[in-house]
């Protein structure tokens, strides 16, 4: 029950940080454009999930899911602008993750130390390394509309944005030791975390998506996003993927 617990507080703080990205770049839009010339249209509320092309060929798979809050505004007929926010939590699979972490702990202390270890018949060790990378894309885009019947549309965008993103390496570790006197098997396991990555990127999304309306307030609207990332930072350089897939599933707020 704790750990449930803890995992929604997490979920929840994690929100309001989102929320308040979203908030102020609304804030800041706002205050560039009078009433008269944007009308506020919607705003989104929805999941999301997320799979990721490797920039190196060792990693093999990077998937995740999350959330994401958004908001559109007409321009003209058929026309918005869209802002935009994710938080994804991913997982990274990558063969000789800690080799590939450059990792001076593990490199010049600890490595050695659980060689000993293995090679000692009194010991035994697992080490199982696990990567997670979480992202918070925000996206400025142009959306353009199509009505398919009176309560469906089809709609396409295209857009720029950045992403923060937190890079986390980390064993889990089982280490057993038998003795023998007392014919006892003595384990214990525990995380060793190494040191995190961050950074930002700038990536490009264009997007396609289905709306369903349901109401006068209401609509759904499933969708996917195509986004390319540049890593032209020098805080980039740690970012894992290239390029990524996401889906959606939104519930819309009509105004």
């Amino acid at each position: 029950m704790i750990r449930i617990s803890n995992m929604k507080n997490r979920y929840f703080r994690e929100f309001k940080k989102t929320f308040s990205i979203v908030y102020f770049l609304l804030v800041l839009v706002g205050t560039q454009h009078s009433a008269r010339a944007l009308e506020l249209e919607r705003i989104n509320v929805g999941a999301a999930i997320s799979v990721g092309d490797g920039f190196d060929q060792s990693i093999s798979r990077i998937s995740g899911k999350g959330f994401q809050i958004g908001a559109a505004w007409r321009l003209t007929k058929g026309f918005y602008v869209v802002l935009e926010s994710k938080h994804l939590y991913n997982t990274i699979d990558q063969k000789d993750a800690i080799v590939h972490w450059d990792w001076a702990y593990w490199l010049k202390i600890y490595g050695y130390v659980v060689y000993l270890a293995e090679n000692d018949s009194i010991y035994n060790v697992e080490i199982n390394p696990k990567q997670t990378l979480k992202t918070k894309p925000v996206m400025l885009a142009v959306q353009k509309e199509f009505s398919v019947t009176e309560n469906i549309g089809l709609s396409v965008s295209a857009g720029m944005g950045i992403t923060w993103y937190q890079r986390q390496l980390f064993l889990e570790e089982t280490w057993r030791k038998y003795f023998a006197s007392i014919d006892y098997d003595y384990k214990y396991d525990f995380r060793n975390y190494a040191d995190s990555r961050k950074g930002l990127v700038f990536n490009i999304q264009p997007s396609l998506a289905v709306s369903r309306r349901i109401s006068d307030a209401l609509s759904l609207s499933l969708g996917a996003d195509y986004v390319y990332y540049i890593r032209n930072r020098r805080d980039a350089r740690y970012f894992p993927m290239k390029n990524a897939w996401n889906g959606f599933l939104n519930i819309q707020f009509l105004y």
